[in-house]
Protein backbone atom coordinates (compact mmCIF):
# COMPACT_ATOMS: atom_id res chain seq x y z
CA UNK A 1 0.00 0.00 0.00
CA UNK A 2 1.09 3.49 -1.05
CA UNK A 3 1.67 5.93 1.51
CA UNK A 4 -0.84 8.71 1.70
CA UNK A 5 1.39 11.32 -0.02
CA UNK A 6 2.39 8.88 -2.81
CA UNK A 7 -0.97 7.73 -3.25
CA UNK A 8 -1.99 11.31 -3.74
CA UNK A 9 0.98 12.29 -6.08
CA UNK A 10 -0.17 9.00 -8.50
CA UNK A 11 -3.58 10.63 -9.31
CA UNK A 12 -2.55 13.78 -9.84
CA UNK A 13 -0.02 12.11 -12.61
CA UNK A 14 -2.65 9.90 -13.90
CA UNK A 15 -4.98 12.86 -13.75
CA UNK A 16 -1.82 15.20 -15.90
CA UNK A 17 -0.78 12.80 -18.24
CA UNK A 18 -4.64 12.24 -19.03
CA UNK A 19 -4.70 15.70 -19.95
CA UNK A 20 -1.62 15.60 -22.14
CA UNK A 21 -3.09 12.71 -23.56
CA UNK A 22 -6.21 15.09 -24.84
CA UNK A 23 -4.01 18.08 -25.64
CA UNK A 24 -2.21 15.80 -27.44
CA UNK A 25 -4.78 13.90 -29.60
CA UNK A 26 -6.51 17.61 -30.15
CA UNK A 27 -3.24 19.10 -31.53
CA UNK A 28 -3.13 15.58 -33.59
CA UNK A 29 -6.37 16.04 -35.42
CA UNK A 30 -5.37 19.79 -36.25
CA UNK A 31 -2.39 19.09 -37.42
CA UNK A 32 -3.99 16.11 -39.89
CA UNK A 33 -6.46 19.21 -40.88
CA UNK A 34 -3.97 21.09 -41.73
CA UNK A 35 -1.83 18.86 -43.84
CA UNK A 36 -5.38 17.52 -45.63
CA UNK A 37 -6.53 20.91 -46.43
CA UNK A 38 -3.17 22.40 -47.66
CA UNK A 39 -2.61 18.63 -49.83
CA UNK A 40 -4.18 19.98 -53.44
CA UNK A 41 -1.59 18.32 -55.80
CA UNK A 42 -2.78 16.31 -58.12
CA UNK A 43 0.36 14.57 -57.61
CA UNK A 44 -1.01 13.12 -54.26
CA UNK A 45 -3.90 12.07 -55.81
CA UNK A 46 -2.34 8.98 -58.16
CA UNK A 47 0.83 8.26 -55.65
CA UNK A 48 0.00 8.09 -52.23
CA UNK A 49 2.69 10.74 -51.10
CA UNK A 50 1.65 12.08 -47.65
CA UNK A 51 -1.22 10.04 -47.39
CA UNK A 52 -1.89 8.09 -43.88
CA UNK A 53 -2.93 4.84 -43.70
CA UNK A 54 -6.30 4.27 -42.77
CA UNK A 55 -7.04 2.08 -39.68
CA UNK A 56 -8.61 -0.79 -40.06
CA UNK A 57 -10.56 -0.38 -37.52
CA UNK A 58 -12.17 2.57 -38.90
CA UNK A 59 -12.80 0.53 -42.06
CA UNK A 60 -14.25 -1.92 -40.20
CA UNK A 61 -16.78 0.58 -38.79
CA UNK A 62 -17.42 1.93 -42.05
CA UNK A 63 -18.56 -1.57 -42.73
CA UNK A 64 -20.67 -1.77 -39.76
CA UNK A 65 -22.43 1.39 -40.52
CA UNK A 66 -22.87 0.17 -44.07
CA UNK A 67 -24.91 -2.68 -42.66
CA UNK A 68 -26.86 -1.31 -39.79
CA UNK A 69 -28.18 1.12 -42.49
CA UNK A 70 -29.06 -1.57 -45.14
CA UNK A 71 -31.13 -3.17 -41.63
CA UNK A 72 -32.98 -0.14 -40.78
CA UNK A 73 -34.16 0.81 -44.10
CA UNK A 74 -35.15 -2.45 -45.85
CA UNK A 75 -34.32 -3.19 -50.04
CA UNK A 76 -31.76 -1.72 -52.12
CA UNK A 77 -32.56 1.90 -51.43
CA UNK A 78 -29.05 2.54 -51.01
CA UNK A 79 -27.42 -0.30 -52.71
CA UNK A 80 -24.02 0.68 -53.81
CA UNK A 81 -21.70 -2.00 -55.16
CA UNK A 82 -18.78 -0.56 -56.52
CA UNK A 83 -18.71 1.41 -53.18
CA UNK A 84 -18.77 -2.02 -51.27
CA UNK A 85 -16.56 -3.50 -52.80
CA UNK A 86 -13.83 -1.24 -53.13
CA UNK A 87 -14.05 -0.52 -49.18
CA UNK A 88 -13.68 -4.46 -48.81
CA UNK A 89 -10.78 -4.34 -50.78
CA UNK A 90 -8.92 -2.16 -48.66
CA UNK A 91 -10.26 -3.73 -45.52
CA UNK A 92 -8.82 -6.74 -47.01
CA UNK A 93 -5.43 -5.38 -47.75
CA UNK A 94 -5.42 -3.90 -44.48
CA UNK A 95 -6.00 -6.87 -43.21
CA UNK A 96 -2.98 -8.69 -45.16
CA UNK A 97 -5.35 -11.07 -47.04
CA UNK A 98 -6.48 -11.23 -51.17
CA UNK A 99 -9.69 -11.17 -52.01
CA UNK A 100 -11.03 -13.15 -54.48
CA UNK A 101 -14.30 -12.94 -56.57
CA UNK A 102 -16.30 -15.16 -54.14
CA UNK A 103 -14.49 -13.53 -51.07
CA UNK A 104 -15.26 -10.33 -52.26
CA UNK A 105 -19.21 -11.66 -52.73
CA UNK A 106 -19.26 -13.43 -48.91
CA UNK A 107 -17.72 -9.74 -47.74
CA UNK A 108 -20.09 -7.18 -49.08
CA UNK A 109 -23.17 -9.80 -49.02
CA UNK A 110 -23.69 -8.53 -53.30
CA UNK A 111 -24.42 -11.18 -55.87
CA UNK A 112 -21.66 -12.92 -57.31
CA UNK A 113 -22.96 -12.09 -60.68
CA UNK A 114 -23.50 -8.48 -59.61
CA UNK A 115 -19.82 -8.45 -58.15
CA UNK A 116 -18.29 -9.75 -61.58
CA UNK A 117 -20.66 -6.86 -63.50
CA UNK A 118 -18.87 -4.38 -61.36
CA UNK A 119 -15.64 -5.47 -61.60
CA UNK A 120 -15.52 -5.13 -64.97
CA UNK A 121 -16.60 -1.31 -64.56
CA UNK A 122 -14.23 -1.26 -62.06
CA UNK A 123 -11.39 -2.15 -64.11
CA UNK A 124 -12.81 -0.04 -67.12
CA UNK A 125 -12.12 2.74 -65.15
CA UNK A 126 -8.44 1.39 -63.61
CA UNK A 127 -9.73 0.98 -60.15
CA UNK A 128 -9.24 -2.63 -59.75
CA UNK A 129 -6.91 -5.20 -61.06
CA UNK A 130 -7.21 -8.77 -61.22
CA UNK A 131 -3.91 -11.20 -60.19
CA UNK A 132 -4.72 -15.22 -61.42
CA UNK A 133 -3.59 -17.13 -58.37
CA UNK A 134 -0.63 -19.41 -59.61
CA UNK A 135 -2.30 -22.11 -57.72
CA UNK A 136 -5.39 -22.64 -58.66
CA UNK A 137 -6.20 -21.31 -62.29
CA UNK A 138 -9.80 -21.26 -61.54
CA UNK A 139 -9.02 -18.25 -58.88
CA UNK A 140 -8.59 -14.50 -59.67
CA UNK A 141 -7.79 -12.70 -57.07
CA UNK A 142 -8.70 -8.58 -57.03
CA UNK A 143 -6.49 -5.81 -55.92
CA UNK A 144 -6.94 -2.15 -56.00
CA UNK A 145 -4.90 0.13 -58.65
CA UNK A 146 -2.69 2.79 -56.79
CA UNK A 147 -5.32 5.55 -58.04
CA UNK A 148 -8.21 3.92 -56.24
CA UNK A 149 -6.26 3.14 -53.40
CA UNK A 150 -4.80 6.67 -52.62
CA UNK A 151 -8.28 8.02 -53.16
CA UNK A 152 -9.97 5.69 -50.31
CA UNK A 153 -6.89 6.64 -47.95
CA UNK A 154 -7.89 10.43 -48.84
CA UNK A 155 -11.37 9.28 -48.33
CA UNK A 156 -10.53 7.96 -45.01
CA UNK A 157 -8.20 10.98 -43.73
CA UNK A 158 -10.87 13.41 -44.49
CA UNK A 159 -13.40 11.43 -42.75
CA UNK A 160 -10.85 11.46 -39.66
CA UNK A 161 -10.48 14.85 -39.78
CA UNK A 162 -14.27 15.34 -39.36
CA UNK A 163 -14.77 12.98 -37.21
CA UNK A 164 -11.86 14.98 -34.87
CA UNK A 165 -13.52 17.95 -35.52
CA UNK A 166 -16.45 16.56 -33.48
CA UNK A 167 -14.46 15.85 -30.85
CA UNK A 168 -13.33 19.47 -30.85
CA UNK A 169 -17.14 20.89 -29.75
CA UNK A 170 -19.49 22.77 -32.21
CA UNK A 171 -17.92 24.98 -34.86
Amino acid sequence: MLPVSEHENFGTSKRQLGQLNEEVQRLTAKLARLSISSATSPFLKTTGVNLPVPSRRLVEDLIRLRGRRSELFEGDLFSDPPWDILVALLHGELSGGRLSIGDLAKATGIAQTTVMRWLATLADQRLIVRRPDHYDSRRVYIELTITSRDALYRFFAEMTVMLAAWEDGPA
